[in-house]
């Protein structure tokens, strides 16, 4: 069980930040209020103003709402200020596996496609030992569910013949049918390396989940939330805390890209 926020800012100007700033606040004391203590971390791919990208992924295994973590996102704020256009996504861990707790199991997790990179957050729970058997991984119990997916969702990107919506969603799809057993909430980025100045990005959210918790029927809900020059999808606790006027729509059970342009796959 864990909180996500995930966000492509189109125009890095104050008021983006303020509202990018305003989540993480909230992304801060809803994970506060459910004890997600586990770890967090982000990834920030970002554009200067001469349209070259550039990208910090950061991990810990302290919760996000300590002062440290508070003052490392202070420094992913700074980061925004001196960018263009940015992708970002967060996640605040709290983990059903006590044994695979540390550094090494934060979110985000990275792979390797044969074109670039993946990023990816998640929230939910998979059949490790199945999925690891599709991936031929020996020794199952040393990966979080969340690394697994990476791999796969970065294989099938990798062998893909179709476009990349196609093969994301397809990738989900199976994901959900045949390994998902509460819900497949995640946010990936895809970095297409190619030569300077010609990397492609990519940005998508999963919002699909089969059953919740009884305590808060509503943990796996998700929302859009809709800035005059940001798309962000965060976690329904979130959505709670946010105190400015936005357009803000129910996301749930819905798998969304985010760029190029906002689109409903599913």
């Amino acid at each position: 069980m864990c909180r996500v926020l995930i966000a492509y800012v189109e125009e890095c100007s104050k008021d983006s930040i303020r509202g990018i700033a305003e989540l993480l606040k909230a992304l801060v004391t809803a994970s506060k209020f459910l004890r997600q203590r586990d770890g967090w971390g982000y990834i920030a791919l970002v554009r200067d103003s001469r349209g070259r990208l550039s990208y910090t992924h950061f991990r810990s295994e302290e919760p996000i709402y300590r002062p440290s973590s508070k003052m490392l996102l202070g420094e992913l704020i700074k980061l925004l200020k001196r960018s263009s256009e940015a992708w970002i996504m967060v996640h605040a861990r709290k983990s059903s596996r006590k044994n695979l707790i540390g550094l090494l199991y934060s979110h985000p997790y990275v792979s390797e496609t044969k074109n670039g990179s993946l990023w990816l957050i998640h929230n939910g729970s998979l059949d490790s030992d199945k999925l690891a058997r599709e991936l031929k991984v020996i020794n199952s119990t040393k990966y979080t569910d969340s690394e697994l997916m990476s791999k796969y969702i970065a294989s099938n990107l990798s062998e893909c013949t179709k476009s990349i919506d196609e093969c994301v969603l397809n990738s989900y799809n199976e994901l959900f049918e045949k390994y998902a057993s509460t819900a497949l909430i995640t946010g990936i980025i895809v970095l297409e390396k190619g030569h300077a100045c010609k990397n492609t990005v990519y940005m998508y959210s999963s919002t699909l989940y089969k059953k919740t918790p009884v305590k808060y029927p509503d943990y796996y809900m998700t929302y859009l939330v809709k800035g005059d020059s940001f798309n962000s999808i965060v976690s329904s606790t979130v959505k709670e805390l946010v105190k400015r006027s936005y357009c803000i729509r129910d996301a749930s059970n819905r798998v969304i890209r985010l760029y190029p342009n906002l689109s409903y796959l599913y």
